[in-house]
């Protein structure tokens, strides 16, 4: 899947309607110009810079809604007492009113290899779903593939052509949620693009949750023993190997990473067999406590440590590096928050020059990260960020959060970005009232 733009309204902190796009200025209709792929029509990074509750989580937490109303709005949403939703919380018009979604976005599997756009967008209040709408773009003209309006006051939803018969839904349920579940031919495989957005956290609150998605990774599959220990040695952390306690796993896991071992030495695919057994979660978490990270001493001995010993940028870096490995070989969108955090700057600039470089970014894969660190705006690095790569977050005196480019100042080329942003110019920057702080520590 590609992202070409997001829009939304009344979620969070964006009150007001806001548009983030990630096309290129060649692409001033709805398919690409002649002779041109879609992977040449939009930017493969995409920078939002922003102070402290501005609201650049915010962006990300969007599209998360998003894939989560499709997973979940015909499944255990249904079971909770009213509408999931998460509006503009300082205003009662605002707590009542309507949330809207829309994201256009590039992916085949729906077409038998050939990218297509699509356009699915849906309105939310606290009686439920209001519309809904997901167009295909074979031609400059859309096609409908199911649209969902009231009528008379009551929700129609209608198929497209050669879509099949459009069921029964519960006004809080979407329709491509129910194609999700049911599998529908043509708009399950779209729906579970939309599902499949993930938004991969790298602040230390998250170190939990970044040492399940590794150990998953592992026991699905995905990720060998080996080519995690590939990943430590290139960013220069310190580890030398990486092993498994054998002692301290179980057979049925040791079987499962034999597998997964035999696997990785026969393909260089990434994505796991899906012919391979499952594995419980209490083993998961006994692969976990079984990793164990070997470093050289300055004697020259070697010492070993377990996953929870390791350091937080350790942590950060491994699970993050295997995602961006994913993504560069295979393509796709990889969302990306609190970039700086626990991750040396020259490791974050690593990370963005190669979704940059189209050697190393083949497919077309994109990274939408969020960042305070404006090294990466420098004009003297070799990261080459156009100004409509760059966003900032703002947020106003009312509490709600703008969001806005680069490029929408009229800048002059080669402008130095950073040091615009550092004085204030660009917006975004805290107004820090440090004269309290002083006070504080005073009195």
């Amino acid at each position: 899947m590609k992202l070409i733009s997001f829009e939304v309204s009344n979620h969070r902190s964006f009150r007001d309607d806001v548009y983030f796009d990630f096309s290129r200025p060649i692409l001033t209709t709805n398919l690409p110009p002649k002779g041109k792929t879609w992977s040449d029509c939009l930017f493969p990074v995409a920078v939002v810079v922003g102070a402290n509750a501005s609201g650049k989580t915010n962006l990300l937490r969007a599209l998360d809604f998003v894939s989560e109303a499709v997973r979940r709005s015909s499944t255990s949403w249904l079971e909770e007492d009213q509408m999931t939703r998460d509006p503009f919380q300082l205003s009662p018009e605002t707590r009542s009113g309507l949330s809207r979604y829309t994201i256009d976005f590039v992916t085949d599997v729906a077409s038998k290899g050939a990218e297509l756009r699509y356009r699915y967008e849906f309105e939310i209040g606290p009686n439920g779903v209001e519309m809904e709408e997901l167009k295909q773009y074979k031609s400059a003209r859309p096609t409908m593939l199911l649209g969902r309006h009231r009528v008379g006051g009551k929700l129609k939803l209608r198929y497209g052509a050669q879509m099949g018969s459009a069921p029964q839904l519960s006004d809080r349920e979407l329709a491509l949620s129910r194609a999700r579940q049911v599998g529908h031919e043509i708009l399950g495989p779209l729906a579970g693009e939309l599902a499949d957005l993930r938004t991969y956290n790298v602040g230390d609150q998250e170190r939990q949750r970044r040492i399940q998605w590794m150990t998953r990774d592992l026991a699905e599959g995905k990720l060998s023993v080996e080519r995690l220990q590939q990943l430590a040695q290139a960013a220069d952390i310190g580890i030398v190997r990486i092993e498994l306690d054998e002692q301290d796993l179980p057979a049925e896991a040791s079987r499962f990473l034999e597998a997964i071992e035999k696997h990785f030495s026969e393909s260089e695919a990434v994505n796991g067999d899906s012919n391979e057994p499952k594995i419980s979660e209490e083993n998961r978490i006994r692969i976990a406590r079984s990793l164990r990270f070997v470093h050289n001493q300055s004697q020259g001995e070697q010492v070993s440590f377990g996953i929870k010993d390791e350091s937080a940028g350790t942590i950060a870096w491994l699970a993050l590096a295997f995602a961006v490995l994913d993504v560069l070989r295979n393509g796709g969108l990889l969302l990306v928050d609190e970039l700086d955090t626990s991750l040396h700057p020259h490791l974050a600039a690593e990370i963005v020059r190669l979704f940059q470089d189209p050697d190393t970014n083949r497919n077309g894969g994109q990274i939408l990260l969020t960042t305070h660190d404006v090294t990466l705006l420098e004009n003297d690095t070799d990261l080459q960020l156009d100004y409509r790569q760059v966003w900032f977050t703002q947020k106003d005196l009312d509490g709600s959060s703008e969001l806005f480019s680069a490029a929408d100042f009229g800048l002059k080329p080669k402008s130095n970005l950073a040091k615009q942003y550092r004085e204030g110019r660009l917006g975004g920057v805290p107004l820090l009232a440090t004269s309290l702080i002083r006070d504080m520590i005073l009195s």
